[in-house]
């Protein structure tokens, strides 16, 4: 099942806010990167490889966050 943005604020707001706040900065590309590639590792656990692709292919960075909940 695939929540709409609206429900998963709705149970999981604190988490998003606090993985967002968490988030290195842009100018931290390494860092930054690291902690997408983290996220994007939990999304290949989560789903089958072709789903966990295209939910990849399709966000932003700071998207994947919410795909992860």
């Amino acid at each position: 099942m695939i929540y709409t943005f609206k429900e998963i604020l709705n149970k999981h707001g604190v988490l998003v806010s606090e993985l967002r706040n968490n988030l290195p900065a842009k100018e931290k590309e390494k860092e930054r990167d690291a902690y997408v590639l983290g996220i994007i590792t939990v999304l290949y656990e989560m789903f089958e490889k072709n789903e966990a692709s295209k939910i990849v292919d399709a966000v932003i960075q700071d998207e994947l966050i919410d795909y992860v909940l």
